[in-house]
């Protein structure tokens, strides 16, 4: 049974760090939230919400594994958090161009496609993806 995890930010950060090959910390300063799916006691997937500005937006890391990790309570409990208790207006992903499997996963979550920077990614472009409150059809679930 998947078990929403809450209160285990470093955790879960350090989970979704590795996971999306990311080669530092969130932050020294500890300005980040994350939130976990656990099966078995075991992390399966995760958010991370960084870069937070009130009433404005936050860049939203999501990495999960195996084909059936995600289900909508994890979405609605995670878009709830974003847009009705943190505030957020739009969330933003940012995905290298040539990581086609992560632009998939997020345009099926809803996130549209804002802008490129050329080279952004090292080798290939930075893709800016952005999700809205109002076209968020996963707090509507809740």
């Amino acid at each position: 049974m998947k078990q929403l995890v809450t209160n285990q930010k470093e955790r879960v950060g350090d989970w979704v760090a590795k996971q999306v090959n990311r080669q530092s910390s969130w932050g020294s300063s500890g300005s980040y939230q994350a939130i976990g799916q656990e099966e078995n006691g075991e992390l399966v997937g995760g958010i991370v919400v960084e870069g937070y500005v009130k009433n404005a937006r936050c860049v939203v890391h999501v990495a999960g594994v195996g084909k059936r990790w995600l289900n909508r309570e994890f979405l609605s409990s995670c878009c709830d958090y974003i847009f009705n208790q943190m505030g957020c207006k739009v969330a933003i992903g940012l995905v290298d161009a040539d990581n086609e499997k992560a632009m998939k996963f997020d345009m099926h979550l809803g996130f549209v496609e804002v802008a490129r920077i050329k080279d952004g990614a090292g080798d290939c472009d930075l893709v800016i993806l952005e999700m809205r409150k109002e076209n968020c059809r996963w707090l509507a679930r809740r």
